[in-house]
């Protein structure tokens, strides 16, 4: 089964057992370990993009979709200060970054 597809059973069985969501708070995050970037394991670094970027993008998607056809709802999402600075973080601050970017883009 596909990220998108358990997001959305998810949100499903939230919805049954307690009504119609108005707000979502995101604050998916893993940590890396601070190493140069030739000894970052690409496995690791997938891990953190998959959790902090990808699984954030999935929750809004799924259920600011449901907001949307509703007509209201709010969404926020916690990123990082690592958005804005240079760190050694190398998979951690870009996905924060793009989350950041994401949450931007998102519809209004």
């Amino acid at each position: 089964m596909q990220h998108d597809q358990r997001v959305r059973e998810v949100a499903d069985l939230i919805e049954v057992a307690h009504g119609p969501v108005d707000h979502l708070i995101t604050s998916a995050g893993i940590l890396q370990r601070k190493l140069p970037p030739e000894d970052l394991p690409m496995a690791h670094w997938d891990a953190v993009t998959d959790i902090d970027l990808r699984g954030t993008y999935l929750s809004c998607a799924v259920f600011g979709s449901k907001m949307a056809a509703r007509g209201h709802g709010a969404i926020v999402n916690i990123e990082s200060i690592t958005s804005f600075r240079s760190s050694p973080l190398h998979a951690y601050g870009p996905a924060k970054a793009a989350v950041l970017l994401n949450c931007r883009s998102l519809p209004r």
